[in-house]
């Protein structure tokens, strides 16, 4: 990061800290793009105001790395909810929530007694709105991977290219072409209570790592704004329009992620053993078990 942009995210974290709320009412605490809340009401003041000024510090350069607003112009403030993990599943999930006729954007935070995981991910969604999953999750990924929890899914400790590299030098990897804008392609879909569920735990990994890494080799190869015109003409309606952003169409971008990726892979014999036992022994914990054995990690910020 460049001294100019140091000083510009010290910036931003400095006005937050200014702004965000210090009263909690009603068991909520508004910041500058935030309404926080507590699901099961446990959280004192000072707890939940810590809180929420940490996801809107997070928020604060989400905003900075894709040099977008929060969109109060056109939504109310970004609603989060932190609530206990759920069967010991630590993560974060966007949707809108309907309150009569109002419809607000929305981040349930699950688990926040340790670094939060997705944060930096679903906040991005909630900011970069996308229909497309992949396109939706490329970004998230990315974000998570540059500003949030390393110890997140999916990376779990290790680098996203590293997880990619295993399924594509196995063979095992997913065509991205064959990533959806639906759920049912990355082994997602409704559950009996309406919400979305995980129905093939290996399939989600192998999709969320995937969009993560091709979108790190698109960053790197074509840069950050490029991401950004690709986002915005899906969010437009159109296709996706890979050869009009990149002058290349799908396929020959992935041949040559396919080829970076695993060359890094095999850079990394130690990574690359260790995962491969996790995922020989049981792919739908291979995560978990990675997130246990990698050095703890905190967020990037």
């Amino acid at each position: 990061m460049t001294p100019v942009r140091k000083i510009s995210m010290l910036a931003s974290v400095a006005c937050i800290w200014l702004t965000a709320a210090t009263t909690a009412i009603g068991g909520t605490v508004e910041t500058r793009h935030l309404l926080a809340s507590d699901a099961k009401g446990g959280l004192s003041d000072g707890q939940l105001t810590a809180l929420a000024t940490d996801a809107e510090r997070t928020l604060a350069a989400v905003l900075d790395y894709w040099s977008v607003d929060a969109g109060l112009d056109r939504f109310d403030r970004i609603r989060v909810i932190f609530d206990s993990p759920r069967q010991g599943d630590y993560t974060s999930v966007f949707f809108w929530r309907s309150e009569g006729r109002r419809r607000y954007r929305t981040v349930l935070v699950l688990g926040f007694e340790e670094p939060r995981q997705m944060l930096a991910h679903k906040l991005s969604s909630a900011v970069l709105l996308q229909r497309d999953k992949l396109i939706r999750n490329m970004l998230g990924i990315l974000t998570e991977i540059k500003l949030g929890n390393p110890a997140t899914f999916p990376m779990c400790g290790f680098d996203v290219d590293d997880w990619a590299g295993l399924f594509l030098a196995d063979n095992t990897a997913i065509p991205l072409a064959d990533l959806g804008p639906d759920d049912q392609s990355w082994g997602m879909g409704e559950g009996r209570d309406g919400r979305i569920v995980v129905h093939d735990r290996k399939r989600q990994h192998m999709a969320y790592a995937e969009a993560g890494s091709f979108a790190a080799f698109l960053e790197r190869r074509y840069g950050r704004e490029k991401l950004k015109a690709l986002h915005q003409a899906a969010s437009g309606g159109a296709a996706r329009l890979w050869r009009e952003v990149f002058g290349a169409d799908l396929p020959e971008l992935e041949v040559a992620w396919r080829l970076a990726t695993i060359e890094h892979f095999k850079a990394r014999p130690e990574q690359a053993a260790a995962l491969t036992t996790l995922v020989a022994a049981d792919p739908t914990t291979a995560c978990t078990v990675a997130r246990q054995l990698a050095p703890r990690a905190n967020p990037r910020r």
